[in-house]
């Protein structure tokens, strides 16, 4: 679905940098323009490169339809003014127009049904000469007594029988009507267009409140397969309803996500289980967990082993200032300043944002990879609505593979703790949401999401076990360490044809020790001994939405071990009652971070704000179903 706004040039800029598709422009306004205004107008657009779509008010007030030289005052005024619209670009053209249409005294509604055929075929074939379409616009009781609901819009439609002529439905009218949206759904095959204002009699922009609203308009657009346009045509207060407006016409915009082949299997050759999975619902003098709040009880128990015997410990900092290094319409760069007073940590993040503020964010340390650069990558966020605040975690503690332990800053910083450089990074998302917390102007901080790709996807679950802020955890694709499973081995086939072997704690430990807690070394050949697995830092993120995302064809990330601690972890969801909560997917593919991913991230962000339905990727299950290791919640 494409978004747009009924307005004009000297808004077309602010339309432009806060990311509508197109401008719906003011047909009788066209007519008027000064030569000079047209060029103006039109040389705004194009070097603003946005799209002039549609256009409304097809005739002004004082056209009479009826008149006996309608037709020649046709010929003076539509075509000259419809080349003018054909040069901005204009494919469609609204006729709504309903002063102008209304039944004249002495004339029954069959006449002036006929008649206004005549009428409305006559510019529909103007139209037709220019490849543009004209849609009928049906009104409300108050303007006119014509083509008043859509249901008869669409028939008359299809009375006229013209390729290039077609109806629209304004939501607002409908409100005003009084009609149900199953009769809108009588113009399907029809709808060429659609308008929208807030369900009120004042005509204003929509507002959270109406969200909901905007949804079932969406879902019934949907439902007529109809993927077009869609303008607001609203009463403005000023260019600041632009901005106001944008993220509730977001709801209406189609979910671009691709749908993943449902019969992708992976070929397991080899599924070794070590032991079952440590109970989740036991406390350690043996008694039962068997509420809520024997669960919060529970959960210092858990970290103690999951957090701290696994990744070490680091204090909250004594302090935290932030300092704004560089500002621009969409991207800023800020530098941290915080820990201890007498050597103190120092760090900067980037937060690029859509061309508006009060955005959900997505906090992810990843910016020392490549993908952080990709503007698809990027996009798929931003064009939803959603910003980025990423900073580089290496800043925090080195990430170099045979360097050593204990490189970087935090560890200059905090020499009496002993961490693992997983927890240093985890630390950093946190300190990242104190600054956001701090420069609160350009992100809903009730909305903020974790996510991190591989170590990084280690540091994000991590980050959002200790930082109940995140109200949305995404760890991608951790392997070893986090997400996956130390307790079941496995060999599949990758995508390449290679049988390969998920990764063990010794692969991890002997190739990369410094991210985690040196203690770890003892479980190192006796993984099956550990006091904790994977499924205790995902049930950490209980009751706060985690969402697990893993690939098929990347064995090293144990696919059968993640999705055996994710179903472990779902028994604490459901304890809590949030067992919609936990969301898991499989992508295609192999090891790493693609733009469908921000889009199935996005897609969880929207729907704990807005209620958007979740794309049907979520819980694909690409092998057969394993035998549970782990004990469930009685």
């Amino acid at each position: 679905m494409k978004i747009g706004a009924c307005t004009d040039y000297t808004n077309a800029i602010y339309l432009k940098n806060l990311g509508y598709d197109y401008i719906e422009e003011h047909f009788y306004r066209l007519s008027i323009y000064t030569e000079e205004e047209f060029q103006k107008a039109k040389e705004t657009y194009k070097n603003l490169g946005l799209e002039v779509y549609s256009t409304n008010c097809f005739f002004p007030p004082s056209v009479n339809l009826y008149a006996d030289d309608i037709f020649e005052q046709m010929d003076a005024y539509v075509e000259p003014t419809l080349k003018r619209a054909v040069e901005l670009g204009v494919k469609v053209c609204v006729f709504g127009s309903g002063g102008s249409r209304k039944t004249p005294k002495g004339m029954t509604k069959e006449q002036a049904l006929e008649h206004l055929l005549k009428v409305f075929g006559y510019v529909a074939d103007i139209c037709a000469k220019y490849n543009v379409t004209l849609a009928v616009e049906p009104l409300n009781f108050n303007e006119t007594d014509m083509f008043v609901t859509v249901e008869e819009a669409a028939e008359f439609v299809r009375r006229m029988n013209k390729k290039n002529f077609g109806t629209i439905v304004d939501f607002f009218h409908v409100f005003m009507n009084g009609e149900s949206l199953d009769s809108v759904k009588k113009a399907k095959g029809a709808l060429v267009h659609a308008h929208l204002a807030r369900p009120n009699a004042d005509r204003k922009i929509p507002n959270e409140s109406d969200a909901e609203t905007l949804k079932k308009w969406k879902a019934t657009l949907d439902e007529m397969g109809y993927d077009g346009t869609i303008s607001l045509e609203c009463l403005f207060d000023g260019p600041e309803d632009f901005v106001k407006a944008k993220p509730l016409m977001d709801i209406l915009k189609k979910n671009d996500i691709e749908i993943l082949d449902k019969n992708t299997k992976l070929q397991v050759t080899e599924y070794k289980v070590l032991g079952e999975l440590p109970d989740l619902f036991t406390f350690n003098d043996g008694s039962k967990v068997k509420t809520k709040e024997d669960w919060e009880k529970r959960r210092p128990e858990l970290i103690e082993t999951a957090v701290k015997l696994q990744y070490g410990d680091l204090p909250e900092p004594e302090f935290l200032e932030v300092e704004t290094l560089y500002m621009s319409p969409k991207h800023n760069t800020y530098r941290i300043i915080t820990g201890r007073r007498d050597n103190p940590v120092i760090f900067n993040f980037r937060l690029i944002h859509p061309p508006y503020y009060n955005c959900p964010v997505i906090v992810d340390g990843d910016l020392c990879f490549g993908y952080a650069f990709d503007k698809e990558y990027l996009d798929s966020a931003l064009d939803k609505g959603v910003a980025w605040a990423l900073f580089d975690r290496t800043q925090l503690a080195h990430d170099i593979m045979g360097e050593g332990r204990r490189k970087g800053q935090l560890y200059d910083a905090y020499p009496e703790y002993e961490f693992g450089a997983v927890r240093a990074w985890a630390w950093g998302y946190s300190r990242v949401v104190d600054a956001l917390e701090k420069i609160a102007d350009f992100t809903d901080n009730r909305y903020i999401a974790f996510s991190g790709h591989s170590r990084g996807g280690k540091t994000c679950a991590l980050a959002g076990v200790l930082d109940k802020r995140a109200i949305i955890v995404n760890p991608n694709e951790t392997c070893a360490g986090s997400c996956s499973c130390y307790r079941i081995h496995m060999k599949a086939i990758n995508e390449m044809g290679e049988e390969k072997p998920s990764e063990t704690l010794k692969d991890l430990l002997d190739a990369y020790g410094f991210w985690m807690n040196p203690e770890l070394e003892k479980y190192k050949d006796n993984e099956a001994d550990l006091p904790f697995d994977a499924h205790f830092i995902k049930a950490l993120v209980a009751p706060r939405t985690l969402f697990v995302s893993e690939a098929v064809h990347d064995i090293w990330g144990n696919p059968l071990g993640s999705y055996q601690t994710t179903m472990a972890a779902k028994e604490a969801y459901k304890l809590l009652g949030a067992e919609d909560k936990l969301l898991w997917y499989f992508r295609d593919g192999g090891h790493s971070h693609k733009p469908i991913d921000v889009k199935m991230l996005v897609n969880v962000i929207l729907n704990v704000k807005n209620g958007e339905p979740l794309n049907e990727n979520f819980f694909r299950r690409p092998f057969d179903e394993p035998a549970p290791i782990y004990k469930k919640y009685e």
